[in-house]
This record gives structure tokens, sequence and C-alpha cells, in this order.
């Protein structure tokens, strides 16, 4: 909060700041001003565009992508979710084939927020094919993977459906697999838990636990539980600030007290 009120004193004396404007506008998605984020951001937007057309800087040019980057996600959050993919088509553009390692992430978001967009629209077929090239373009880092397969698996899930539903668990284990294959390879084939690295995958194994316990999938569940049990509990604390974990082994353990006892 001090961040919030610091760079609103500062952007009312300085309202054609760029980086300021910028700045103030991730701190405002932050705390949930959505719309002030909005405004924020578009006016610095308007501000790098003037000042490409004047100087054709390229630094110029990739804060201008990072910014429309940032404003469709920003949108999407809004709800404005047309606007959203306008704006990430925009970025995608300046992007182009670049294959750095900053544009492989830029380009990571973009599909995957586009995905979000075109399926919160009910474009079922768009969103697909936009989480795939997130997919794609997010390559080995398990971080971008792990937020792009669990949002993929979640579309999937919420289509209902028993089809539908086992291609939200495969795509969460194939993840896994990738996952376990690429931290090993990383280190020497050293065996390591394959959550114990980021939330991101606590939060994949909690999710595959879930889907296991909803379709009665007694062997996803048991090695999904295995898992998460395996972390010690200040790790998992950590790990999982909402408590996300604890909540459903209590509902799991529930369960099965009721399949034991069943109500007369």
């Amino acid at each position: 909060m001090p961040a919030f009120f610091v760079l609103d004193r500062y952007c009312q004396e300085r309202p054609n700041d760029e980086c300021a404007l910028h700045l103030f506008s991730l701190v405002c998605e932050r705390v949930g001003h959505y719309d002030l984020a909005v405004e924020l951001i578009t006016k610095a937007i308007s501000i790098l565009e003037a000042k490409y057309e004047e100087s054709e800087d390229s630094a110029i040019e990739r804060q201008f992508t990072i910014a429309n980057t940032n404003l469709g996600r920003l949108l999407v959050a809004n709800g404005d979710f047309d606007e959203a993919v306008e704006s990430l088509e925009t970025a995608l553009g300046l992007i182009g084939d670049d294959d750095s390692a900053e544009s492989r992430v830029l380009h990571t978001q973009c599909c995957f927020v586009t995905g979000l967009s075109k399926f919160k629209c009910g474009d079922l077929n768009g969103a697909m094919e936009s989480f795939q090239l997130a997919l794609g373009s997010a390559g080995e880092d398990l971080a971008m993977v792990g937020h792009v397969s669990v949002l993929l698996a979640q579309a999937l899930w919420s289509l209902g459906g028993d089809e539908a539903q086992e291609s939200a668990k495969s795509q969460l284990l194939q993840w896994y697999v990738k996952r376990t294959v690429i931290i090993r390879r990383s280190l020497e084939f050293t065996p390591r838990s394959s959550i114990s690295s980021d939330p991101e995958n606590l939060e994949a194994i909690n999710l595959l636990a879930g889907m296991g316990i909803l379709t009665d999938d007694d062997g996803l569940v048991d090695a999904a539980l295995s898992e998460m049990l395996s972390l010690p509990l200040d790790q998992r604390a950590a790990m999982d600030p909402h408590h996300d974990v604890n909540g459903l082994l209590v509902k799991h353990y529930l369960g099965q007290v009721s399949d034991a006892y069943p109500c007369p």
C-alpha cells in the first residue's frame, strides 16, 4: 500500500512518465484496482507509441510490447475479453519470430491469456489452439509450463463430460511426466521429489488429486496424495498459503469415512 500512495503522488507530479505509469498500473493490479490499472497502462502505451513514432528506438518498441501484454492480462481480469485479444495480438505481432528468452516469456504469456480470453468468449477451438501455442513457446521452462498446463486442464474439465475430464487428467499427467524428465536431466538423474521446487507444481498435483477424487480414480488419488504428503509441513505451508492442500485432504478423508460408515 505505501507503494500505491507514493506512485499515485509521483504520477500526479509527472503525468507523462510512461515508466511510472506502467509501474503504478502493475501495483494497482496487485491490489485489485483493475479499472485504474487499465487507465494508467493505456496512457503509458499512448506515450510510448508517440515516442516510438519519433525515434523508432527498439528499446521503446520492447516497452510498448510489454505494456500491451500486461494490458491484455488486465483487460481479462476486468472482463473485457475481446479488447484483451486485440491488445495481445498487437504484442504477438511485435514479438514476431524473436526467439530470445524474454520474447519467449512474452509470447507464452500472450498465447496463455489469449486462450483464456477466447475460452471466456466461448471460442473453445481457438482457446485450445492458443493454449497449445503457449505450451510450445514455454519449452522446458517449468514455471511457465506448469501455469499453462494447470489452466488448460481446468478449461478442459469445465467443458463437462467423461471425455473432457479424461483429457484434463491426461494433460496434467503429461505435464507431470515432462517435469520429472526435465528435473532429472538437470540434476543428472539424481532422485528428487518433483513437487519440491515451486508452488505451481503443488497446485497441479492438488488439481490432479481433486480430479482423481471426483472420477473415483483411486490410483491417481494415491499417487497425487503421496506426492503432497512427502513434503515437510513447513515447506508445504510456504508453498500453499491458502491451505488448498489441507482442504482437499480433509474432504478426501471425510469422504472415505462417509463411505465406510454410511448413514442409515
